[in-house]
């Protein structure tokens, strides 16, 4: 197949026609620098960044020096959590093409992958001044300041991801809540994240009952919510209401910028309900495993969470954990990952109840029959956190910006206490850690 057309299978993401065609191209003319670049670009697209890493080498030693295929590397050694090499890379780019806004950006992202928040901000601060409007750089920014605990900037540019083009755009039917008075006034709070993120922000909803006592909050959420969160002092919708049924509306994680949250000012972990149905439903679990603690585990936060493979531990490291004979594991997982324990043959060593649980008022009653939750981040952390149980939350290296630090997590997280790893990429260490904890419990 010819060249030209090869890439312009490539440009119109027909991916399973262009790979073997690069690759067959590829192995007639070895020496084309451009081809073995576009290559390493497709199998990075597909996730497959050992082999990206390759032909990025492959093109550099034709082409040396590169800025572009050197940050193309440096971007598939980030993905691999090779994080020196990646930063290493990304400053030889920037020496070659110190105005390049393509590989200055490439470089704050593998500065902040390295948890180098400070020298990421000074990198995206000046690409803004180029440019203010930038909405990748300015969510970008906002992740580098909530990391470092700037909440005032973190906030503002966390507005960016409603022009990142990642979520949709929906019209509500009313204007935008910049903190008016709500007095005698109808708020629509919206939800657009995940589970674990309705959870975190719902908190702030009595807050806003106490300020306005006269208004009247409705929260749309998906029904896995609905009956844990029935006892918030809102109205709970599962769909979009009708015009002029509001006065304003808000999403729900911009409620922090709105109301100025920080460190120091974070009310308690949302209030949660447990009725009456689901805690029958799991009243078996208080005979079961009789003289052994309970345990319940998650391995895989939800799939289509771009950074799951890094934050994810996979089961295979918390098998080990089953051979402390002093404990009953219970599996939490959800969605595809259930499958894992039936690939390992992991029961009974191993009690599933993810086929018992509903909604997450069912995971709720199921938690308060454990004595600990162990597990990588997904939104059983806060829903377990959110009920005062104690949750070891193990976690990657560079985490979700709520985890930046201890004292942060025990301001709006007590009941949890976190493992990070040491180095990126590197869980050995970790689980060795959570099995020393419980085999001290």
């Amino acid at each position: 197949m010819q060249r030209d057309r090869i890439i312009q299978l490539h440009q119109q993401q027909k991916l399973s026609e262009a790979l073997p065609a690069y690759q067959a191209f590829l192995a007639a003319h070895p020496d084309d620098a451009g081809m073995w670049t576009n290559l390493g670009v497709l199998l990075r697209t597909l996730r497959h960044y050992p082999m990206a890493i390759a032909c990025y080498q492959r093109a550099l030693a034709l082409r040396p020096p590169d800025a572009g295929i050197l940050s193309n590397l440096g971007n598939a050694l980030k993905d691999c959590d090779r994080l020196d090499e990646a930063v290493d890379c990304h400053r030889r780019a920037l020496a070659l093409e110190p105005t390049s806004t393509t590989v200055r950006f490439n470089y704050a992202i593998a500065l902040r992958e390295a948890c180098d928040f400070d020298a990421a901000r000074i990198v995206l601060d000046d690409l803004l001044k180029e440019d203010p409007t930038r909405a990748v750089w300015q969510w970008e920014r906002a992740l580098v300041n909530l990391q470092a605990g700037h909440f005032t900037q973190g906030w503002i540019d966390y507005e960016a991801r409603w022009r990142t083009g990642e979520l949709p755009q929906l019209d509500w039917g009313c204007p935008r809540w910049q903190g008016e008075d709500l007095s005698g006034k109808r708020l629509l709070l919206t939800t657009e994240q995940g589970f674990g993120d309705t959870i975190l922000a719902a908190r702030f909803i009595p807050l806003l009952a106490a300020r306005y006592p006269t208004g009247a909050l409705q929260l749309v959420c998906k029904p896995e919510l609905q009956r844990v969160l029935a006892g918030l002092p809102a109205q709970l919708l599962d769909a979009m209401p009708g015009a002029g049924s509001a006065d304003y509306y808000c999403p729900l994680m911009s409620l922090m910028g709105v109301l100025g949250i920080d460190d120091h000012n974070v009310p308690p972990p949302t209030p949660l309900s447990i009725p009456a149905a689901a805690r029958e439903k799991f009243a078996w679990l208080d005979a079961h495993a009789p003289g052994r603690r309970k345990v319940g585990i998650v391995w895989s936060g939800s799939l289509t969470f771009k950074d799951n493979a890094k934050r994810a531990a996979g089961l295979e490291q918390f098998l080990a954990l089953a051979e402390l004979p002093h404990l009953q594991c219970y599996s939490f997982q959800k969605g595809p990952r259930e499958e894992d324990l039936k690939t390992h043959a992991a029961t009974p060593l191993i009690c599933d109840l993810a086929p018992q649980l509903a909604d997450f008022a069912d995971t709720a009653a199921a938690v308060m029959h454990m004595d600990l939750i162990v597990m990588t981040d997904s939104s059983l952390a806060h829903l377990a956190s959110s009920l005062g149980k104690p949750v070891l939350n193990l976690l990657q290296y560079k985490p979700y910006w709520l985890y930046g630090t201890d004292a942060r997590m025990n301001a709006w997280y007590p009941a949890m206490r976190a493992v990070r790893q040491q180095q990126p990429g590197e869980w050995s260490t970790v689980f060795a850690a959570a099995r020393e904890i419980l085999s001290a419990t």
